[in-house]
């Protein structure tokens, strides 16, 4: 779990040593605020290394289920779809909608 607490810019200014120990040793992420806005946060490498290591179980395991789930659905799709998408996705179709009010 992500240990978060709030600071400011003139309190990281201040008392940056002490910020940076709490982050480093403590594993505390602040999120630094400036006129009641949060601006930026502050994390340990530690936990930025572990956001930028993808879930490879989940990826996996929601693509194979979305391939199964579109296979159980039977579309009516074109034979050339995966080479054509764009072409079948921005083609301006050349039938008319019909006015419901007629």
């Amino acid at each position: 779990m992500l240990n978060v607490d709030y600071t400011t810019i003139r309190d990281l200014q201040r008392n940056y040593k002490r910020l940076s120990e709490d982050v480093n040793n403590d594993d505390m992420s602040f999120v630094v605020m400036s006129n009641n806005r949060p601006q930026f946060v502050i994390v340990s490498l530690k936990t930025f290394t572990q956001f930028q290591i993808p879930d490879k179980d989940t990826t996996g395991t929601s693509l194979l289920s979305l391939i199964d789930w579109a296979e159980k659905k039977d579309f009516d799709l074109p034979s050339d779809l995966s080479e054509k998408h764009d072409d079948y996705l921005w083609k301006k179709t050349s039938q008319k909608k019909q006015n419901p009010i007629s």
